[in-house]
């Protein structure tokens, strides 16, 4: 059960790790470091904590997961290829790791044993390691996705030692956990990416909470589970009466629990709207017991 253990000497440790290379633009590979790739726009830089100027579509949420530094350049290949480079240095490893599932999020991925975490999927490629993450993105059909894990490879290589993960991985480690489904962030702009809740940010999420959230299953049913840790306990008091108001003003939302304790709120959801609910002691209300079990465990409201 305890499947996180591997890092529990650790995980108190670090937050993050420091980056082994002068930067973002010193881990994105040279010229036919990629057999048949070249260089065909020499690399951009933005740094400063600043995304003004990168084209990205996701500028907003790179920003939301801590951005320090970044660095992006294109390659040319075969056939009139074209791949995008960018590379992405966050403020923590966390949110290193935590930025690589979003941009995958909703997409149907092989993941790859590269770093501490990467994945390929239709004409795109991400990674983690440290608190870097790195994207491989792919004109249509213009690269194989050999090609995207060779370049990932390349980048994973230069990007120094592994960083460590927040200690609230460890408490939703618990009864019915799917291994490998926890994933990381810290606004309501990317749980819109997991797990939609509502078009207003009803949980107060904010660049300073943490939040996990993970896929249960027990007898057959499949539910998520997630564990939020705010700054302080009276943000995490506002931020579960902020919820518990919504859920109260709109019969039609999903079937929802939730336990407020010290700095942390704790819940889980359904999918499924709350009349159509009919276990939820048996299922629900018990793996918030365990989530709470867990989290006074490892004190995670300290």
């Amino acid at each position: 059960m305890r499947r996180f253990a591997a890092l529990a000497a650790v995980l108190l440790l670090a937050a993050g790790s420091e980056a082994a290379a002068g930067g973002p633009a010193d881990l994105l590979p040279k010229t036919q470091e990629v057999l048949a790739w070249s260089v065909a726009r020499d690399a951009a830089t933005y740094d400063g904590g600043s995304l003004e100027g990168w084209q990205g579509e996701d500028a907003a949420l790179v920003a939301d997961y801590g951005f320090v530094a970044g660095a992006d350049a294109v390659f040319a290949g075969p056939d009139d290829g074209r791949i995008t480079i960018e590379v992405f240095q966050m403020g923590s490893a966390a949110d290193a790791g935590g930025l690589l599932r979003c941009l995958g999020a909703g997409s149907k991925v092989e993941t790859l044993d590269i770093g501490q975490d990467a994945w390929v999927g239709d004409g795109a490629g991400a990674l983690w390691q440290g608190v870097y993450c790195a994207r491989v993105i792919a004109e249509e059909g213009s690269a194989a996705a050999s090609v995207i894990k060779d370049f990932l490879g390349i980048i994973a290589g230069r990007a120094g030692e592994d960083g460590f993960l927040p200690d609230i991985f460890r408490a939703i480690d618990t009864i019915g956990y799917v291994e490998g489904s926890a994933r990381f962030l810290r606004t309501n702009q990317a749980l819109a990416r997991l797990h939609f809740v509502a078009e207003e940010n009803v949980l107060e999420l904010s660049p300073d909470t943490e939040m996990v959230i993970g896929t249960f299953l027990i007898d057959g049913r499949g539910f998520e589970a997630f564990i939020i840790r705010y700054p302080t306990e009276r943000e995490a008091i506002a931020g579960a009466t902020s919820y518990a108001a919504f859920l109260g003003n709109d019969p039609e939302v999903e079937a929802a629990w939730f336990k407020q304790w010290g700095r942390v709120v704790a819940g889980t959801w359904t999918g499924l709207a709350v009349p159509e609910t009919t276990d939820s002691e048996y299922m629900l209300f018990n793996t918030i017991g365990e989530l709470v079990r867990e989290i006074r465990i490892f004190q995670l409201q300290r």
